[in-house]
C-alpha cells in the first residue's frame, strides 16, 4: 500500500507502535550477498539519511525511501 500511495501522490501513515515493532525485525533480516541472488526477498540495504522511521525500515529492506523521486 505504501508504494501505491507514493505512486499516486497520497499520504501513507503508519501507527508509531507498528513502526516501533517493525524496526527491529527489519534490522534482523540478514544482509550480504544473499540479497543479490535471483528471487531474493529483499534487495541490499540502501542508505537513508535523516528520514522517518518508515524510511529507515524501507531502506533496511532494500527499497529507496525517496521512490519514485
Amino acid at each position: 500500500m505504501g508504494e501505491t500511495s507514493r505512486a499516486l501522490g497520497l499520504g501513507y501513515d503508519v501507527e508509531p507502535d507498528m513502526l516501533a515493532a517493525a524496526r527491529p525485525i527489519a534490522w534482523a533480516v540478514p544482509g550480504g550477498e544473499r540479497r543479490r541472488r535471483p528471487g531474493a526477498a529483499f534487495a541490499p540495504q540502501v542508505a537513508v539519511t535523516g528520514g522517518s522511521l518508515l524510511d529507515e525500515i524501507v531502506a533496511l529492506l532494500g527499497r529507496r525511501p525517496d521512490w519514485p523521486g
